[in-house]
């Protein structure tokens, strides 16, 4: 283990969507800074443990689970089983490029699940337990230009379950942030991942390049708001797309 970071020593840490994208920089960002590191994944094993192993180079102790969020109770039950938490990151957001007219009920139902309501669940986990020890950072991802209500043509169910998280992380900043508990978005524009498919690129293509961030520059974002020595920012949804209006 490293001796040279340990600002997150003793603090226990969940990345949700952990394995890959920007989730595995957070998680190896989280691993580097010495928490101890819960690394969810939710289909590719392989993955998975090669993150786990990345991680185990420099946290304090590395555990992971994968888990689809089409089987809820059982992502539920893996996280209440590695309970409490003083870092949840929710990376994962599953989305389908479909218009509204076009969007049928198992499309609403799998973007609210995976982007809502699964959040939902597990910050009502463990904000108060994070209250009870006097300490918790939640940082949660929205969608490209979820910072602000917008009309979107090809991904409304999605970005409208995304807008909610909005609503979460204030409701978390008004009933918990005088117990040192912290929830934020952060609201990335383009970001190139191993996940973005070469119909994404090709989508994006016409995005100056200036206006295109890395994961790095998103994980130390995410590094500042669970590094907090206070609440100071609490409930904020942070645009950080560069400008870029999509």
């Amino acid at each position: 283990m490293r001796k040279d970071r340990k600002d997150l020593g003793g603090k226990r840490a969940l990345v949700v969507g952990g394995s890959g994208g920007i989730g595995r920089g957070v998680s190896l960002m989280l691993a580097e800074e010495g928490a101890s590191v819960v690394v969810h994944g939710g289909h590719d094993e392989a993955r998975l443990e090669e993150t786990r192993a990345l991680c185990a180079r420099t946290a304090e102790q590395v555990d992971g689970f994968l888990c689809p969020f089409d089987q809820r109770e059982v992502f539920l039950r893996e996280v209440a089983s590695r309970l409490p938490f003083d870092i949840v990151v929710w990376c994962a957001g599953p989305v389908e490029y479909v218009g509204l007219g076009q969007a049928s009920l198992e499309v609403w139902e799998r973007m609210v699940r995976g982007n809502l309501v699964l959040p939902g669940a597990v910050v009502g986990m463990v904000a108060g337990l994070m209250a009870e020890r006097g300490h918790g950072r939640i940082v949660l991802f929205g969608g490209p230009g979820s910072d602000a209500l917008r009309g979107y043509t090809s991904i409304t169910p999605y970005a409208a379950a995304k807008a909610g998280l909005g609503v979460l992380a204030k409701s978390v900043a008004v009933v918990y942030g005088s117990s040192n508990v912290a929830c934020n978005v952060i609201c990335p524009g383009v970001v190139f991942t191993e996940y973005t498919s070469r119909e994404e690129r090709e989508r994006w293509r016409k995005v100056p390049e200036a206006r295109i961030a890395s994961s790095e520059e998103v994980v130390d974002l995410v590094r500042y708001l669970v590094k907090m020595p206070t609440p100071l920012v609490n409930g904020a949804v942070i645009s950080a797309d560069k400008g870029l209006r999509l």
